[in-house]
């Protein structure tokens, strides 16, 4: 699965979310939407189809096909994923 964090600096919450990331063992990608254009697009693209009319924040986590989590609380959509795997 790739993994696709975008974050910006000085984020808490992108930290707690690579930091999560990091003690799962996956590698993942982080995009800053601030020095980068593309992930800024990438970023109110996201909001404007999944979230329509919200302020678009950071951090989203982009997980390949699996989806996209608003916000740090990327361990509780690994642990969904990891109990779809083992169904």
């Amino acid at each position: 699965m790739t993994i696709t964090v975008l974050t910006q600096p000085n984020c808490a919450a992108c930290r707690w979310v690579t930091k999560s990331l990091d003690a799962e063992g996956l590698p993942y990608e982080l995009r800053d939407v601030r020095d980068d254009p593309a992930a800024e697009d990438l970023l109110v693209g996201v909001y404007a189809r999944l979230r329509p009319g919200m302020h678009p924040a950071t951090p989203v986590t982009i997980l390949g096909d699996e989806g996209v989590v608003f916000g740090p609380d990327i361990r509780s959509r690994l642990r969904e994923l990891r109990r779809e795997a083992a169904a």
